[in-house]
């Protein structure tokens, strides 16, 4: 079995229009922290260790930049979007899920989860 995919317009415009809400948002790359991994046992030789993994080598994360826009200009972005869309203009930001809810709304089998992945990408 083989699957063939056919981006629509509509898919590419959904991803462009979420991530145009944070236009304005400067590019930062591989941002590093340090994960604490907890305490973890080691056998070695069948003796049993306790050790500290904040010092593994494999203790390296990466995250996404911090977003830096404030809401005023986020709420700017999005009715903007809006207007050129033609589309209802909130009345506020909304912001339950962190800093900005966002909601793709699109009919069932029209390629939803398409749109979600290629913005995560």
């Amino acid at each position: 079995m083989k699957f063939k995919f056919k981006t629509q317009d509509y898919q590419r415009e959904a991803v462009n229009n979420i991530c145009r809400v944070f236009q304005g948002q400067p590019y930062l790359d591989m941002i590093k922290y340090t994960r604490d991994l907890g305490i973890r046992k080691k056998k070695i030789n069948n003796i049993e260790y306790v050790e500290n993994s904040m010092f593994d080598k494999d203790d390296d994360g990466f995250e996404n930049a911090k977003i830096v826009l404030n809401d005023a200009k986020l709420f700017e972005n999005i009715k903007k979007i809006q207007r050129e869309g033609n589309y209802k203009e909130s009345e506020e930001l909304v912001a339950g899920l962190g800093r900005v809810s966002l909601d793709v709304e699109m009919e069932t089998g029209t390629g939803k989860t398409y749109v979600y992945i290629k913005t995560i990408f």
